[in-house]
């Protein structure tokens, strides 16, 4: 049996700050069901009604089942939870 964590996921919105890096908020979870849907529970409503739903971090700083920078360029990429307050 699957243990509930391998399917949950992060919700957040992305907050445009002008002359800055955008804030990602973490305003909930989602959680991935057998058929491959999404249940999603909001603690907050985003502003701009747009969603981003992602792969937690691990312990040692990579997307759990994700497939993190496979196939893409080296550039260095800014993750949500690098501007997280909490």
């Amino acid at each position: 049996m699957n243990d509930g964590n391998q399917n949950r996921k992060n919700v957040y919105t992305i907050i445009e700050r002008e002359g800055r890096k955008p804030f990602w908020m973490r305003i909930g979870s989602a959680f991935v069901n057998r058929d491959g849907s999404l249940n999603v529970r909001l603690a907050a409503l985003p502003v701009d009604g747009k969603l981003h739903i992602r792969d937690p971090k691990n312990g040692n700083g990579n997307r759990q089942g994700g497939q993190g920078n496979q196939g893409q360029n080296n550039q260095q990429s800014s993750y949500p939870d690098d501007d997280m307050p909490f």
